[in-house]
């Protein structure tokens, strides 16, 4: 299915709030999404951070995210026999990539002790065992 743009908010709080109207039947979203992406360029890399949430029982979630085009956006998408709704609600933002980090960062500092082993691990592979040092991983 192709993705629903749900138009632009004037905050996070503001686009949470309208995702959360349009779908009060998702219990919440209390499972952490890690993020695991590392591209080759190592211009784009979440691995080790929290970007999301997740409700496992219905199978929806949501990440923040940034692009050159969509600029920051919260990508909602709802996992469904036949397909998967996909719905995006871009953020108005003076500094974008900065509050995308912001968010990222104080997501991932309350949960640095529940980092899934299998993306600490590839999150060790370069140059040694990483620790949490308050806004990144070293």
């Amino acid at each position: 299915m192709s993705e629903k743009d749900m138009g632009s908010f004037s905050s996070f709080d503001t686009a949470m709030a309208a995702i959360k109207a349009n779908h009060g039947n998702v219990a919440s979203y209390e499972e952490a999404w890690w993020g695991d992406k590392q591209t080759e360029s190592g211009l784009m890399s979440n691995r080790g951070f929290v970007i999301g949430f997740k409700d496992p029982g219905s199978r929806a979630q949501w990440r923040l995210d940034y692009d050159e085009q969509k600029r920051l956006h919260i990508n909602w998408t709802h996992e469904l026999t036949g397909g998967t709704v996909k719905e995006c609600y871009r953020i108005d933002s003076i500094r974008p990539q900065s509050t995308l980090w912001d968010y990222y960062v104080a997501w991932t500092a309350r949960r640095v002790d529940a980092i899934p082993q299998d993306v600490k691990a590839r999150l060790d592979k370069v140059g040694g065992e990483k620790h949490w040092k308050g806004r990144y991983w070293g």
